[in-house]
């Protein structure tokens, strides 16, 4: 056996010819046994169950079907059963002189390529044959890209809906195509609603729309922004805290539009927002600690100067008459110290009830005493 015999069967392909003329197909078996580049198992059907018979029990590289066939069925009908059932078997049309218009109307149904009997030979059935599986094999790899692109999607969209993450894809126009349920539940809009088109603009709030604008032209010039924190609208009109990250998509070298993840950190800044006010709390807490001390110091004088005062003049009915209010109001104070003090230690609170009547008596002397003589001031009290 030599080299090109060899080669020859290397190149081996199995084929069905779809024939009802004896005739034209022993001008086929020649013609394919003549060939250069292949060689070629040919089994023959005559009639359209016979060919789905070969069809379901062997892998055929190749089909060439008559497309004038005896009988109540044409060649463009077989087809039409052949390429829903085998849709990954090339079939080359036989067409007799005056047939091209119907030859093609069969290549729109899924023919690969068609040829007239009259011009026949071994070279031209080579040269389709080479066509043919040339066409299959880039389709083959067209539908393998497609798969592995939709299980790409698949993935992608299984692990979003894993997420803790709203995730979004927009289109150039900030349209969003792409949803996570999370981003339904956490903005309170149906599939239908995204599906009918939301522009995610439109979720922002008004006074935070602009400085999105400007990160936009950033990301599509290639600058990493990073993570920024937007405000946005539920359905219901309620503001959420968001933190928003964006990366470009890019199909064919041209960017196609944006992946976008959105973190709701609303119940983050509520707790920033407490511990915040805490903080102010213990700040002043620590300032009323700081006036208790210093207003005990200041009441301790007064309350050490005042009992002198009655020590050294008690038949002074002048002074006493001064001592007894100052005393009253340094208790006072003093009862108000001691709450700072438990303010700012943290201390619970005793309110006890009191007469206002008596609070009023105890400050009248000193009230009357800085307006007169041109005030008078007169009580009525329950």
């Amino acid at each position: 056996m030599n080299s090109d015999t060899r080669e020859k069967q290397d190149r081996s392909l199995r084929v069905l010819l779809v024939e009802d003329d004896p005739e034209d197909m022993t001008i086929f078996r020649r013609y394919a046994q003549c060939s250069t580049n292949y060689c070629f198992q040919v089994d023959h059907a005559d009639m359209p169950d016979m060919m789905e018979s070969f069809l379901s029990q062997h892998d055929y590289d190749l089909v060439f079907l008559d497309q004038r066939l005896g009988g109540a069925i044409t060649g463009l009908e077989l087809l039409k059963q052949i390429k829903p059932a085998w849709p990954d078997i090339p079939v080359i049309v036989l067409t007799g002189t005056g047939d091209q218009k119907i030859a093609v109307e069969m290549m729109k149904s899924g023919a690969t390529d068609y040829l007239t009997k009259d011009t026949f030979n071994s070279e031209i059935l080579d040269r389709a044959v080479r066509y043919a599986l040339e066409q299959h094999r880039s389709n083959l790899r067209r539908k393998q890209a497609e798969e592995g692109l939709r299980e790409s999607e698949s993935r992608f969209r299984e692990m979003a809906e894993l997420l803790p993450t709203i995730i979004w894809e927009m289109d150039t126009g900030l349209r969003i195509t792409y949803t996570n349920n999370l981003g339904l539940q956490t903005l309170g809009y149906t599939q239908e609603e995204f599906d009918a088109g939301i522009n995610g603009i439109d979720l922002l709030h008004p006074d935070d729309k602009e400085a999105v604008t400007r990160h936009i032209e950033q990301v599509v010039k290639g600058v990493d922004i990073g993570p920024m924190e937007y405000r946005m609208l539920r359905k219901d009109g309620s503001e959420i805290f968001t933190l928003v990250h964006a990366a470009l998509i890019h199909k064919g070298g041209r960017i196609t539009g944006f992946r976008v993840s959105v973190s709701d950190i609303t119940e983050q800044k509520r707790l920033q927002r407490q511990l915040h006010q805490s903080q102010k709390m213990e700040a002043i807490a620590t300032l009323a600690g700081g006036v208790a001390h210093e207003f005990n110091n200041a009441l301790s004088a007064i309350t050490g100067y005042t009992g002198l005062l009655e020590t050294e003049f008690p038949d002074n009915g002048k002074i006493m008459g001064y001592t007894k209010p100052m005393k009253g109001s340094a208790r006072r104070m003093a009862r108000l110290t001691s709450q700072l003090l438990a303010y700012a230690r943290g201390g619970r609170y005793n309110p006890r009830p009191m007469s206002l009547s008596e609070f009023v008596e105890g400050t009248l002397p000193l009230i009357r005493h800085t307006l007169a003589p041109a005030i008078r001031v007169e009580t009525d009290l329950p």
